[in-house]
This record gives C-alpha cells, sequence and structure tokens, in this order.
C-alpha cells in the first residue's frame, strides 16, 4: 500500500507542532494498517521540513534532481526521507535502542538513580 502525502501549513501557524503532530499519526494510521515504511520527499527549498522528518526518526535516502523541470516547479531537487515502521534485525531503531542501552557510566545505565534502583532490585 503506497499513499501520497502533502503538507504545509500557513504561516501563521508554523512552529506550533502540528506538522510533527501529523507526521506521528501518519506514522501510526500506517503501523496500524501494516506498512513497514513511510516515505516523504521534502523539496530543496524547505529546510524546516527536512528537520522536522530527521526528528522523527525520518532519514534521507536519496536526493533526486528534477533536472530541466525545475524552472517548472521552483526547486532544484527532492529529498526522499523514510520511515521505517517494523522492527527487523539492524533497524534503525534497534541500532539506536543498543547504543542506548550500551551507553554505561561506572557499569550503571545512563537512565538516572531511581532506573538504576529499579535495574538492580530486578537483577
Amino acid at each position: 500500500m503506497e499513499c501520497v502525502l502533502g503538507l504545509t501549513a500557513a504561516g501563521s501557524a508554523r512552529g506550533r507542532g502540528l506538522g510533527g503532530a501529523l507526521l506521528g499519526v501518519v506514522a501510526e494510521t500506517a503501523r496500524s494498517k501494516g506498512a513497514r515504511l513511510v516515505r516523504r520527499d521534502v523539496i530543496d527549498g524547505n529546510p524546516r521540513a527536512r528537520a522536522l522528518c530527521q526528528r522523527k526518526g525520518f532519514r534521507a535516502v536519496v536526493d533526486e534532481p528534477l533536472g530541466p523541470l525545475a524552472f517548472v516547479f521552483g526547486f532544484r531537487s527532492a529529498t526522499r526521507m523514510e520511515l521505517e515502521l517494523w522492527d527487523r534485525p539492524g533497524s534503525p531503531r534497534r541500532r539506536r535502542e543498543a547504543a542506548v542501552r550500551s551507553q554505561t557510566r561506572g557499569g550503571q545505565a545512563r537512565y538516572g538513580p531511581a532506573r538504576n534502583r529499579f535495574r538492580k532490585a530486578l537483577d
């Protein structure tokens, strides 16, 4: 299943978290429908959209130049960004979780004293 999604916000609505909330809803809906991936194309003239997608876990896959059509559309390229929704071994989510688990200080995980006491009680 594939869905094309275009997002835009009025100037007065920008910076209020609406885009991030909408991306979250899109990801959860896609996950509930069994999708493994959400793809979004971000044009080169919109660095805020690219930064938002990166904060939400999307990764840049490829930069696609428009070539001679750039004059028609008003931008030179679009970056394809993807968010993996499933937890296959080696997925970005699993790598991030493994990195967090491996960060230790003096044998204690870096989650704070309450979490460390809880973990010791379970051992």
